[in-house]
């Protein structure tokens, strides 16, 4: 019998585009063959692309977000870099989204919507759906890849808003970037002390700063193959960069490594190894 499953890719997402070209173009499809051999669908989502072909209204971003990683609750994978990104306040969520997720009125204006989203997936908030609570379970298989930060002092400080939250003094922000990671390490310790079945890796790599890369480039890149892997409008999704004026900016983050190795290989392993921990029966 086959088995279909979706894997959710989150991240933030502008200073993100060189992992995220080199996710869908390097290791989903090895792993996506992979997965077909043995009779698995496996299907690819990127959480922020979906909510922008949807056009969600600003004040249903944080419903649709978690809304989004609901619809598979198997494989997660989330990159972190050293952007802590939007972080959103009681202004921009309505009561709708309340009435949902009613913990989430403890969070606004306290952490970012990435860190949200890893929350819902690792430790889900209660849902309610016609005022009947859903249980929810953790994410089965949960792929953390953290950027270090060695890579910035190559980049020229006109672009270093990319790929930093500059308003921040850089020791605050800094330390918000680890408490960010804190909360992933930390839930971790704890399901490897239940032995819950949620299983979470965490991977610390390398990346390197290459200025002679067209930015935009990578995006068209990323857009086209991700707009024919979900279904969904490559015309529609390339329009949000458009105004962002990515066409004038060179350099990317490239080159990734973990303790010497090519990222792409250990991400393959990771997942080779996550999916025949979830379907044990198919490499029997």
């Amino acid at each position: 019998m086959s088995e279909h499953v979706t894997i959710m890719v989150n991240g933030t997402i502008y200073d993100m585009f060189g992992e995220f070209y080199y996710f869908v173009s390097e290791v989903y499809p090895e792993i996506r063959d992979f997965c077909a051999k043995h009779d698995i669908e496996l299907e690819f989502k990127d959480v922020s692309f979906s909510l922008y072909e949807k056009k969600v209204d600003t004040s249903h971003t944080i419903l649709e977000y978690l809304n989004q990683i609901d619809d598979d609750r198997t494989f997660y994978i989330c990159f972190r870099g050293q952007r802590l990104g939007w972080i959103p306040d009681l202004n921009v969520i309505d009561k709708h989204t309340l009435d949902v997720f009613p913990e989430l009125v403890n969070y606004m204006g306290t952490i970012t919507l990435n860190e949200l989203s890893i929350l819902h997936a690792l430790i889900p908030f209660d849902k309610f759906i016609d005022g009947k609570q859903q249980v929810l379970h953790p994410v089965k298989h949960s792929l953390f890849y953290f950027r270090k930060s060695n890579y910035l002092c190559s980049i020229d400080p006109a672009k270093r808003p990319f790929y930093l939250d500059e308003k921040e003094d850089e020791e605050v922000r800094d330390m918000k970037v680890a408490k960010a990671k804190d909360i992933v390490h930390d839930i971790k310790r704890d399901f490897d002390k239940e032995d819950n079945g949620s299983n979470i890796i965490i991977r610390d790599y390398n990346g390197k700063y290459d200025e002679t890369i067209e930015l935009f480039d990578i995006i068209e890149k990323y857009t086209k193959i991700c707009a024919d892997l979900s279904g969904l409008s490559y015309d529609e999704l390339i329009k949000l960069f458009e105004p962002l004026s990515f066409r004038d900016i060179h350099g990317c983050v490239t080159g990734f490594e973990y303790e010497g190795r090519p990222l792409k290989d250990v991400m393959i392993e990771d997942f080779k190894r996550e999916i025949e921990l979830e379907f044990p029966e198919k490499f029997n």
